[in-house]
């Protein structure tokens, strides 16, 4: 909200679009959403699979059945995200079914920004508090932010 209040104080009159990258993963069934872990978890804290790079695969989507002079209905499309990040969705009838990618960028499939950090997630669970990084006197929080900084 910085940024967006940082823009309205120098430029009133100017509009702002927020995108939701993970939008277009809402239509995923549950089975594809939900991780094995408690119910709970995603009923308290929204804990699922949201996925990301949304605008690219609903854009590369549409592109493919224009190009090929097809309806997206009874269509089932793979597409592929490859750029800064890289992800993989499934679409079937013009809706994501399921996605590469997860609660956060740290999952899907492997980019060079996030080669090194990708096991993250198995070793904080593995190890809790005490992750690699405590043994230079790095906690788990900063360890997470580090990790999420490779992408920015």
């Amino acid at each position: 909200m910085k940024g967006v209040n940082a823009i309205s104080a120098i430029l009133p009159d100017v509009p702002q679009i927020g995108v939701f990258d993970t939008a277009f993963h809402q239509t995923m069934p549950d089975y594809a959403y939900l991780y094995a872990v408690p119910y709970e978890l995603y009923k308290k804290y929204g804990v699922r699979r949201y996925g990301f790079h949304g605008t690219s695969h609903r854009y590369v989507s549409k592109r493919v059945c224009e190009f090929l002079g097809v309806q997206p209905e009874g269509k089932r499309i793979i597409t592929c995200h490859i750029g800064n990040g890289g992800s993989i969705s499934a679409i079937k009838d013009g809706k994501c079914m399921d996605t590469s990618m997860g609660l956060t960028p740290l999952e899907g499939l492997m980019m060079v920004p996030v080669a090194v950090t990708s096991m993250r997630g198995s070793r904080n669970f593995h190890h809790g508090e005490r992750g690699f990084g405590c043994k230079r006197g790095i906690q788990s929080s900063e360890q997470e932010e580090r990790c999420n900084g490779y992408l920015r």
